[in-house]
């Protein structure tokens, strides 16, 4: 899935963490963290982080950044949340 954000937006997001063996939506066992990367680059750009629980959602997390030149961004380029 992609999405176009504006250069100084925030970008929302959420992650649905699953039992490894069941397969089966369920909490993680600690808090999930996420990367972010530059079309084909390895190297995480740095406004990663935790993701926060969602209030009475199993599994559910959000994550967000700001999408900035500050922040490393750049207009026309194609980053991947992991």
């Amino acid at each position: 899935m992609s999405h176009i954000i504006p250069i100084d937006e925030v970008f929302y997001f959420d992650v649905v963490t699953h039992n490894p063996t069941t397969g089966a939506v369920s909490d993680a066992d600690s808090t999930p963290t996420f990367e972010v990367f530059e079309e084909a680059t390895d190297t995480d750009i740095g406004v990663g982080g935790n993701l926060t629980k969602r209030t009475n959602k199993t599994g559910n997390y959000r994550g967000s950044f700001t999408v900035s030149a500050a922040n490393g961004f750049e207009a026309g380029k194609w980053y991947s949340v992991i």
